[in-house]
């Protein structure tokens, strides 16, 4: 199924219709993942677009899921005289890197974990040719990738990117330098940005609470590189891992008390400690219309073993 599918069977009139889909734990996540990815980042802020729709679902494996259409409807003119530019001049809290792995196709094949990418982008009234694009910290240029039609065969528009080839430093600022031929004159524009605080590997909970054949869920963040994971009473608990958003899907199997631990590529740790509790047991109790607690005395003796032997003596 593809985007023109959708708007089509929505009876949508389009001059021009893009597409990006993220997988995470929110709308803000899923957002935010498609704004680092370059490719997709190209697409949600393209300057040919109007108008953009939202659509939000959960998958029982990726998770929260987000679909998002920018368009241009049918008889709506381009916009014109737009160059658009991110991270913004003066932005603060950008992220410190981007895993180009992470984005079909890849845009740095070669490499793995790179810097953050910066990009400029031209409304279509403009004739570009770029002469260089620049990312500096303290006066040093860093040593990074451009990406436009002449380098990227993804890229067949006035869409430009510099991404650092290292991981950027934290609270740092970086100025960026684009210079070009525009419409047939010189072209020089300059901005700034910092960089925001080292994400933190981290769990959504420190410790969870759960009964017996009940589920829980533990989502993880910030994760450098790939995952281990393990759990120390495999009698007491389950433990199944699930992309979108790397999320562990806890089941209690009897009542006790186990760790779960997860560890990153850095070798980062979280220790998370997981309690399942006894099933409480239920009664039905058969009371005459006309019984009220005043005029009747009742006597009611239940006992019930657990899961740990033990007996529940209840007397009314």
């Amino acid at each position: 199924v593809y985007p023109w599918d959708r708007v089509n069977a929505e009876g949508y009139q389009y001059s021009s219709i893009g597409e990006a889909i993220s997988s995470g734990s929110g709308a803000e996540e899923g957002v935010d993942s498609l704004i680092t990815a370059i490719y997709h980042r190209f697409s949600l802020l393209g300057p040919k677009y109007t108008e953009t729709g939202v659509g939000d679902a959960t998958h029982p494996t990726y998770g929260f899921v987000q679909v998002i259409n920018p368009a241009r409807p049918k008889g709506t003119n381009a916009p014109t005289n737009i160059i658009a530019v991110y991270p913004k001049d003066g932005q603060t809290g950008i992220p410190l890197k981007f895993n180009s792995d992470e984005e079909s196709p890849d845009p740095i094949p070669d490499k793995n974990t790179v810097g953050y990418p910066v990009s400029i982008q031209f409304s279509s009234d403009f004739s570009v040719s770029l002469t260089d694009f620049t990312i500096s910290k303290g006066g040093v240029e860093l040593d990074a990738n451009i990406l436009d039609t002449g380098t990227d065969e993804n890229i067949t528009i006035d869409d430009y990117a510099v991404i650092p080839y290292t991981i950027m430093d934290p609270e740092t600022k970086y100025d960026v330098e684009f210079t070009g031929i525009v419409n047939g004159e010189s072209f020089q524009k300059a901005w700034s940005f910092t960089t925001g605080t080292v994400p933190v590997f981290k769990a959504s909970v420190s410790n969870l609470t759960l009964g017996v054949n009940d589920v829980g869920e533990i989502l993880q963040f910030n994760a450098e590189g790939l995952i281990n994971y393990g759990w120390t009473d495999g009698s007491v608990m389950n433990v199944a891992f699930a992309n979108g958003p790397p999320r562990f899907i806890i089941t209690g199997l009897k009542a006790g008390k186990a760790t779960l631990t997860i560890t990153d590529s850095a070798n980062a740790k979280l220790e998370i400690p997981v309690t399942v509790t006894p099933t409480s047991p239920t009664f039905d109790i058969d009371i005459d219309a006309g019984w009220n607690l005043v005029s009747s005395i009742i006597g009611f003796n239940a006992e019930y073993k657990l899961n740990d032997n033990t007996k529940f003596l209840s007397v009314w």
